[in-house]
């Protein structure tokens, strides 16, 4: 999934950083759908995902979505990246990384689905 998603990416001419920074949000956005999106008593879960260049090549948007429970993480209380590392509640760090890796994170649920969508613009 993240090959797919990286070789998106590279049609735009992303940068190696850009690129690193694509793959650690899409594998952070992956591994919540995975851990959380379905219950323990599932049998199964899917996971869509669509990746698109923006007009004129101009970034990339990947939308993930999924069947499972609505969640939406932009609900999610930031981290206090402030306190001690053993004074930290755990979670919330993955999405706050997301958060300020990419330009844009969108959640919305339609009748059935989670999308969450990112975006991230070229640079040059």
């Amino acid at each position: 999934m993240i090959d797919f998603i990286l070789s998106c990416s590279e049609r735009v001419g992303f940068s190696k950083k850009e690129r690193n920074e694509i793959h650690l949000a899409s594998e952070e956005i992956l591994m919540n759908i995975i851990s959380y999106a379905y219950p323990e008593e599932s049998v199964q879960g899917e996971v869509l995902i669509r990746c698109t260049c923006l007009p004129g090549k101009s970034g990339i948007r990947v939308e993930f979505i999924d069947s499972g429970v609505p969640f939406n993480p932009l609900h999610s209380p930031e981290p206090d990246i402030t306190l001690p590392m053993e004074k930290r509640q755990i979670g919330g760090l993955g999405l706050f990384l997301v958060e300020n890796v990419m330009d844009s994170i969108e959640y919305k649920r339609t009748s059935k689905n989670n999308h969450l969508i990112i975006e991230k613009r070229a640079r040059g």
